[in-house]
C-alpha cells in the first residue's frame, strides 16, 4: 500500500481571547497539541467550537442537503457520554472553543516542527465526492486485454470498460475506473446494454459490461475470484456469492428457492410479511435517505461517525485477543492483515492477552496503557495520556507519543516523545531518537456534549415520519406482543423510511434491504431465536434502534461483501449477542452501553461503544465508510466550524476545502498533501 510517512511537528494550540476568534471568551494560552485531533475542527478534542451548523437552512452553515459535513443540530444530544464502563469521562477535556494554528507541515512536507503526533502513515485517499476510500496499489486491479476494467488505473473514459468512467480525482496510484454514477443506477451499479448491473458482484458484468467470469469463480469486489475466496458467512452460487441462511432464491442450498409468499430465514422458506403494491420510488436503489428534525443524510452522518475501528468513551480493556486490520470492500474482497483499523479511547487500555491493531492506537485516559503478554503492534502511531507499563513486549511501527514514562520492552519505528517528567527504561529503543518536552494527547473518540448522536430523537422522528403506510406494513409486524402480529418470520423492504414497534419473536427472524432503506424500532431487538438482517449489494441499511439489543442465538448483520453499507444506532445502554461464533458487518454506535462479547466475534465493520472488553475480537474496518457521504454530495466550499461539517474533511477558514496539515483532518486521519485530502492511517 502506498504510504507518506510524516517526521514530527509542533503543533500549538492558540486559545483567542475574543468569542469571535473562537466563541469561548477564554483568555491566550499556549499548549501542544498531537496532530490530527483539532479543537477548532472537532478532531478528537472533546470540545464544543460553537454550534454546529443547521442542515438546511442555506444560511451560515452546512446544508447537509447539499452533502455538507454532519449537522448535529436536533441529532446530537447536548448532554455527555454515558459511563458505561464505570470509567467513561461524560465530556471532560479540553476548554470549548479552543482554536488552533494550522501553519505547519504535514504528510507531504518533510519539517521537523516538534513533539507533536501526526498520526500515522498515509494510507491513500478516504474516498470523498468523487472518490471511493482507501485507494492502494494492491487495490488497483491491473489492465486486462481491449479494456480497463473497475478500479483499474486509467487516464481518459476512453480505456475503462463498458459502463465506467475514469475517475475525476486520482486515487494514491492515479485515476481509475468506477462505475458511472451519471447513469443513476445506485450503488456499486452502472448501465449495460440499457439494464443496471451491480458489477460489484455480477458474475456477467464483474468489474464492467460484459467482463464474464468463468465457470469455476465468482464475482466479488469487482472482480472474478476463485470460488473459495467467497467473504466470511457467504457460499458461492452461479458465479455470485450469497447468503444461504438468508437468500430467497438459494434457502439452505443453492439453487433452492421458496415459493411464493414466502422468504427465508435460518435457512428455512418461512412466512413472510404481506405487503401492498407501492411505496417510494426506488429507482437506483431510491434517494439517499435523511433522518431527525434537520434531514441529515445517513451517508454523511456514517462517514463522520465511523472513522475508528473501536473507539471508546471510556476504557478498552479486552480481555482475550484483539486484532484489527483494514481493507475497502468497494476495491475487491477482503484480504487478511491489511494496513489499517485504528483503535482509540478517551479513558485507558489494559490487556492481559495479544493485540495487534493495524492502524493508530490513540488513548486519552491518564490511566494510560498497561499489558502483560508478548507479541504485540501497533502499526502506526502510539498515543498515550499517561504511561506505558509494558509487562510483555510490543512493536510500534510509527511514533510514540508517551505523557509518562515508558518501561518493557519496546520496539518503536519512528520517534518516541516523552515528557520531562518522564523515565525511559532500558528495553524501550527508538528508531529515531526520543525527544523530551510537553506531550499532550487529548480524548480521540466524540463522546463529549454536542458531539453525540440523539438516537432516540431520531428514532421519534422515524415513528412519526415514515413510509409505512405507502407499502402496508404494520409497526408490530416483527413483535409477537403487538396488536398487529401474524407470526411472519421475514421482511422484505424496499427503499424508504420504515418504523416498527419492537423487534420480538420466539422463531428466527429476517430482514431483507432491497434499496436505501431506514428502519427506526420503538422498542428494543429481543431475540432468542436467530435473527439476521441481510442487504442487497446495491442496497444500504441504517437501524436506529430506540430500546438495546438482545439476542440469546446466532446474529447475522448485513453482509461481509459491503459492511459499509450497513449502519446501527442504538439508545440503550446494552448490547449483547449471543451465538457460539458471532460473525456480523456494519457500523455500530452504541455510546451508553458497555460491550463484551463472550465467544469469539468477527467484525466486518466498526464499533462505537461507552466501553469494550471481551472475548476474542477481530475487527476488519471497511474504509469505504469513509465514502459513504459521497452519495450526499460534494461539500467544498461550503460554510463550516469544523472537519465534521466537512464530511472529515479540512475547514479552512470557515469554508471547506483542502487540507494543509493533519491538524485540520478528524482524527485519526491525517492529510495527504498530494491529494489535499483526509486519509486514514495504516
Amino acid at each position: 500500500m502506498t504510504k507518506l510517512f510524516v517526521t514530527r511537528r509542533l503543533l500549538w494550540i492558540i486559545v483567542a481571547a475574543t468569542a469571535s476568534a473562537c466563541q469561548c471568551g477564554r483568555t491566550a494560552a499556549i499548549a501542544r497539541l498531537p496532530d490530527g485531533g483539532s479543537a477548532s475542527n472537532d478532531a478528537g478534542l472533546p470540545v464544543d467550537a460553537g454550534p454546529l451548523p443547521d442542515a438546511g437552512d442555506g444560511g451560515g452553515g452546512t446544508d447537509a442537503g447539499d452533502g455538507g459535513g454532519l449537522d448535529s443540530g436536533a441529532l446530537v444530544d447536548g448532554g455527555s457520554a454515558n459511563d458505561a464502563g464505570g470509567s467513561a469521562d461524560g465530556g471532560g477535556g479540553s476548554d470549548a472553543g479552543t482554536a488552533v494554528d494550522a501553519g505547519l507541515t504535514d504528510a507531504g512536507a518533510t519539517i521537523d516542527a516538534g513533539n507533536v503526533p501526526d498520526g500515522g502513515g498515509d494510507a491513500g485517499l478516504d474516498g470523498g465526492p468523487g472518490l471511493d476510500g482507501g485507494l492502494a496499489d494492491a487495490g488497483i486491479v491491473a489492465d486486462a486485454g481491449p479494456c480497463t476494467p473497475q478500479n483499474g488505473g486509467c487516464a481518459a473514459s476512453a480505456s475503462c470498460c463498458g459502463g465506467l468512467v475514469c475517475s475525476v480525482v486520482g486515487g494514491a496510484s492515479g485515476r481509475y475506473c468506477e462505475p458511472n454514477s451519471a447513469t443513476g443506477c445506485g450503488l456499486n451499479s452502472t448501465l449495460c446494454n440499457g439494464v443496471c448491473v451491480t458489477t460489484l458482484t455480477d458474475p456477467v458484468n464483474c468489474g464492467g459490461c460484459g467482463l464474464r467470469c468463468a465457470a469455476n469463480q465468482v464475482c466479488t469486489g469487482g472482480s472474478c475470484q476463485g470460488a473459495a475466496s467467497c467473504p466470511q458467512g457467504l457460499t458461492a452460487c452461479n458465479g455470485s456469492c450469497v447468503d444461504l441462511q438468508s437468500s430467497s432464491a438459494n434457502c439452505g442450498a443453492c439453487g433452492s428457492p421458496c415459493p411464493a409468499g414466502q422468504g427465508c430465514a435460518a435457512g428455512s422458506c418461512v412466512q413472510s410479511v404481506a405487503l401492498s403494491d407501492g411505496g417510494p420510488s426506488c429507482a437506483g436503489g431510491g434517494p439517499p435517505v435523511r433522518v431527525g428534525d434537520a434531514g441529515i443524510c445517513v451517508g454523511t452522518l456514517a462517514q463522520v461517525t465511523f472513522r475508528w475501528a473501536l473507539c471508546a468513551c471510556g476504557d478498552v480493556g479486552p480481555g482475550d485477543v484483539l486484532k484489527t486490520d483494514a481493507f475497502n470492500s468497494a476495491f475487491g474482497p477482503y484480504a487478511d492483515g491489511g494496513p489499517g483499523g485504528s483503535v482509540g479511547a478517551n479513558g485507558g487500555f489494559q490487556s492481559g492477552s495479544l493485540f495487534d491493531i493495524g492502524g493508530t492506537a490513540w488513548f486519552g485516559g491518564d490511566a494510560g496503557m498497561g499489558f502483560g503478554s508478548s507479541g504485540n503492534r501497533v502499526g502506526a502511531d502510539l498515543l498515550i495520556n499517561g504511561p506505558l507499563a509494558n509487562g510483555g513486549d510490543l512493536q510500534v511501527v510509527g511514533d510514540a507519543w508517551i505523557n509518562g514514562s515508558a518501561s518493557g520492552p519496546t520496539a518503536i519505528g519512528g520517534t518516541l516523545h516523552v515528557p520531562t517528567v518522564g523515565s525511559v527504561g532500558a528495553g524501550v529503543q527508538a528508531d529515531g531518537g526520543v525527544v523530551v518536552g510537553a506531550v499532550f494527547v487529548p480524548p480521540p473518540c466524540d463522546c463529549a456534549a454536542g458531539q453525540l448522536i440523539d438516537v432516540a430523537a431520531i428514532v421519534l422522528d422515524g415513528q412519526a415520519h415514515n413510509d409505512n403506510a405507502s407499502i402496508g406494513l404494520d409497526p408490530d409486524a416483527l413483535n409477537s406482543a403487538g396488536a398487529g402480529y401474524a407470526g411472519a418470520q421475514r421482511l422484505d423492504l424496499p427503499c424508504g423510511r420504515y418504523y416498527l414497534s419492537a423487534i420480538h419473536a420466539g422463531s428466527a427472524v429476517t430482514i431483507a434491504v432491497h434499496g436505501r432503506t431506514a428502519i427506526f424500532v420503538g422498542g428494543n431487538v429481543d431475540m432468542g431465536s436467530p435473527f439476521s438482517v441481510t442487504i442487497d449489494p446495491q442496497a444500504e441499511v441504517d437501524f436506529f434502534i430506540g430500546g438495546t439489543i438482545n439476542s440469546g442465538a446466532n446474529v447475522s448483520f448485513g453482509s461481509t461483501e459491503v459492511p459499509a453499507q450497513s449502519r446501527v444506532y442504538v439508545a440503550g445502554n446494552a448490547m449483547s449477542l449471543g451465538g457460539s461464533s458471532i460473525v456480523i458487518a456494519g457500523n455500530f454506535y452504541l455510546p451508553y452501553a458497555s460491550f463484551s462479547n463472550g465467544n469469539p466475534m468477527d467484525l466486518y465493520g466498526s464499533m462505537f461503544s461507552g466501553s469494550y472488553g471481551g472475548g476474542p475480537v477481530t475487527i476488519h474496518y471497511d474504509t469505504a465508510v469513509l465514502s459513504s457521504g459521497q452519495e450526499c454530495g460534494a461539500d467544498a466550499g461550503t460554510p463550516c466550524t469544523s472537519c465534521r461539517d466537512c464530511s472529515n474533511q479540512a475547514c479552512i477558514a470557515g469554508s471547506c476545502g483542502a487540507c494543509q496539515s493533519n491538524l485540520d483532518c478528524c482524527s485519526p486521519l491525517i492529510c495527504s498533501r498530494t491529494v489535499g485530502r483526509c486519509v486514514p492511517p495504516g
